[in-house]
């Protein structure tokens, strides 16, 4: 998706290829060592040349596009490979068995899987999907009145702003929940997931206001002198 909404040339597949399979077998050693107590550390290496292998797809893809901005949607989407080299590194911690014995090596995995979810899952998820759904909204709803009138662009269906704050409060959100999860006290865990539920309010607006043109599609002004064709 991101070199469709990148305007970029897709990514070698060869390299996209080893990529997935050095995650794939990575991963599946890696859970079979972990399964039958053999040092995980070693076999962290596949998953982590994976990503760093994906990360310069990524790179390339950035250098390569015709679309010079980059907007919250990337943004969110981008920004989920931080959180994702930072659960490398947590996962890398629990693998050498670092704090073992110690309450640390019980909020370590919280921290791994919160880093996991929160900050790379859904965070994708968020950015893939500001930019997927103002796209089938303007297909569903404008896309077969093309020639018959004025129509919006994709940036009128949502606000830029709205969203960009969204990303701003859900990167401090983020990191905030982490550190409470890695000190493990209540006061400031209570603190921060509710920060982390409010900085997904801006998200929540962002949906209902880009779906609000499926029940109320709006009239946009048609520059002066265009011409369009008749309805009949």
């Amino acid at each position: 998706l991101l070199p469709m909404f990148l305007l970029a040339p897709a990514p070698d597949p060869r390299r996209q290829k080893t990529a997935l399979l050095l995650l794939w077998c990575g991963a599946v050693l890696l859970a079979t060592a972990l399964w039958l107590g053999w040092p995980a550390a070693p076999f962290a290496a596949l998953p982590a040349a994976a990503f760093f292998l994906q990360l310069s797809l990524v790179r390339g893809l950035l250098r390569a596009r015709r679309r010079g901005r980059i907007d919250a949607g990337f943004r969110y989407a981008l920004s989920a490979y931080a959180d994702l080299f930072a659960a490398g590194l947590v996962g890398i911690l629990i693998a050498l068995g670092v704090g073992k014995g110690t309450l640390l090596s019980l909020r370590l995995p919280w921290v791994y899987g919160f880093l996991l979810l929160g900050g790379w899952v859904l965070q994708t998820v968020v950015g893939i999907l500001s930019k997927i759904l103002p796209f089938l909204v303007w297909q569903a709803v404008y896309a077969r009145r093309a020639g018959l009138g004025p129509l919006p662009k994709l940036a009128d269906l949502s606000s830029e702003r709205l969203q960009m704050a969204g990303f701003v409060l859900f990167r401090i959100a983020t990191v905030g929940l982490a550190v409470a999860l890695f000190r493990g006290r209540a006061g400031e865990l209570r603190a921060a997931t509710s920060l982390f539920a409010i900085s997904l309010l801006p998200f929540a607006a962002h949906v209902a206001l880009v779906v609000s043109h499926l029940k109320k599609p709006r009239a946009f002004a048609a520059p002066a002198g265009t011409r369009y064709a008749s309805a009949h």
